[in-house]
């Protein structure tokens, strides 16, 4: 379920509706929040890890929660 909470909270902090919703349109919020290179790449890797557990089989890695948390954590403060 947290892909669909993470397009949930995009789609809802960038007034989009959420089929339209891109990773693309969020990496580029994040930019224009003000995220450095760096953690868009530590972004794009939970990103992957989040879509890969959601629509295959691969299991989650990690505590995948916790870094949930830690993420919506910077989110709010971004966004």
């Amino acid at each position: 379920e947290l892909y669909h909470i993470v397009m949930d909270l995009f789609a809802s902090r960038l007034y989009m509706p959420r089929a339209e919703l891109s990773e693309q349109d969020i990496e580029i919020a994040l930019r224009k929040a003000g995220l450095s290179d760096e953690k868009i790449l530590e972004w794009r890797h939970f990103f992957s890890h989040v879509m890969a557990v959601t629509f295959s089989a691969l299991p989650a890695e990690g505590d995948l929660y916790e870094q949930m948390g830690q993420w919506i954590m910077v989110l709010e403060r971004l966004l």
